[in-house]
C-alpha cells in the first residue's frame, strides 16, 4: 500500500486530500502542527474506516522535520510520496511588509517544503523511486498586487520544484505541483493581513477586501483534491496542473516554462 505524507491538513486542501487520498487506497500520515486541530479529520476518516492517522510537524522546524519523517517511516514504514501543502497567505503592499510577516510565509511556503524534502529524499534516492507533490498556487506565475510575498513565495515553490525535477530524474522520483486558483477554504482564518493596509491607498483597501470576497465566493475545493490525488498516485503526472477556472488562462505560461525546463532534461 502507498504510504503518503502530506503537510498542512488541519483545514482545507490538505484535509480534503488526505481524505481523498485514503479514499484512493493510500495510507495516510496527516502533518498537522497542534494534534488538537487534526480531530476533525480523524474522525471523517473513522467514519469512512480510512487509513489516516496524525503526525505533529512544523515545517519551519526542522528537528520537528526530521522527528516526524522518523516517526512515519517507523510506524507506517517507507513514504512512498510526500506531499507539501503547508502554506500561509499575506495581504498587503510590498511596502508594509513587515520584515517578520515576508520571512514567515517564505520560511513556511518554501523552505518549509525544502525542509520536508530533504528529509525524506536521501530514502527515496536511495530505493530509487518516490513522489514528491508540491502546492503551489495560480500565483506562482502572476505577481498579484498586494500579495506581494505570497506571490514571491508561490513564484519560488514553483521554481525550486522544476529545478529539483530535472534533479531527480535520474534517481527514478518523480516531482509534479498543483497550482489551484482561487477556492473556498479557511486560508484566510490563517492568514496575515496587516490593518494598516487599508490606510495604504483607496486601490488597496479595495482590492484587499476583494481577496477576502473571492475566497468566500469562490467554488468549493474538491477539484484540488482530485488534482492533488492525480498528481500523487497516477502513474506518470504533469509537472504542473492548474486546477480552477480562474487560472486555465495562465495555461500557455505554464505551457511555455515547461518548455524551457524540457531543455535541461538528462539526455538518455
Amino acid at each position: 500500500m502507498t504510504v503518503v505524507l502530506i503537510t498542512g491538513c488541519s483545514s482545507g486542501f490538505g484535509e480534503g486530500a488526505a481524505l481523498a487520498l485514503a479514499r484512493r487506497g493510500a495510507t495516510v500520515a496527516a502533518g498537522v502542527r497542534d494534534p488538537a486541530r487534526g480531530a476533525g479529520l480523524l474522525q471523517a476518516a473513522a467514519a469512512e474506516g480510512l487509513p489516516i492517522s496524525l503526525v505533529t510537524i512544523d515545517v519551519r522546524d526542522e528537528a520537528s522535520v526530521k522527528a516526524a519523517v522518523a516517526e512515519v517511516e517507523g510506524r507506517l514504514g517507507t513514504i512512498d510520496v510526500l506531499v507539501n501543502n503547508a502554506g500561509i497567505q499575506l495581504i498587503a503592499p510590498g511596502e508594509l511588509t513587515a520584515i517578520a510577516d515576508a520571512s514567515a510565509v517564505l520560511d513556511t511556503n518554501v523552505l518549509g517544503a525544502l525542509r520536508t524534502m530533504q528529509a525524506v529524499l536521501p530514502a527515496m534516492r536511495a530505493r530509487g523511486a518516490g513522489r514528491i507533490v508540491n502546492v503551489t498556487s495560480g500565483a506562482s506565475f502572476v505577481a498579484v498586487p498586494h500579495m506581494a510575498m505570497y506571490a514571491a513565495s508561490k513564484h519560488a515553490l514553483d521554481a525550486m520544484s522544476a529545478a529539483m525535477a530535472t534533479e531527480l530524474i535520474p534517481f527514478g522520483i518523480t516531482m509534479a505541483t498543483v497550482a489551484p486558483g482561487t477556492f473556498r477554504t479557511a486560508i484566510m482564518d490563517k492568514g496575515l493581513l496587516p490593518r494598516e493596509t487599508y490606510g495604504y491607498s483607496a486601490f488597496a483597501a479595495a482590492q484587499c477586501e476583494r481577496h477576502i470576497t473571492d475566497v468566500e465566493k469562490a467554488p468549493t475545493p474538491e477539484p484540488v483534491f482530485a488534482a492533488i490525488v492525480a498528481a500523487a498516485l497516477d502513474a506518470a503526472p504533469p509537472l504542473r496542473t492548474l486546477v480552477g477556472r480562474d487560472v486555465q488562462g495562465l495555461a500557455p505560461v505554464v505551457a511555455m516554462h515547461d518548455s524551457f525546463q524540457a531543455l535541461f532534461a538528462p539526455k538518455a
